[in-house]
């Protein structure tokens, strides 16, 4: 818990003091960072679907995309 404690900036080491086991800060700081599963699969969905409806409009060429 110590070495994750000296790698947080005030704002983060603030926010993880209350954590009691390293599991539990590291949980914390992944959340934070990456989003819960849940709202990795909706970006993801978001993404694949905006990829899959990209299409040039007319009078479009390459260069304008």
């Amino acid at each position: 818990m110590n070495i994750i404690h000296s790698s947080l900036n005030s704002d983060e080491f603030f926010r993880l003091s209350a954590c009691t086991t390293a599991k539990e800060m590291r949980d914390l700081i992944q959340v934070t960072h990456e989003g819960t599963p849940k709202v990795n699969r909706a970006q993801n969905n978001s993404l694949i679907q905006e990829y899959e409806t990209f299409r040039m409009k007319q009078r479009e060429n390459i260069r304008d995309m």
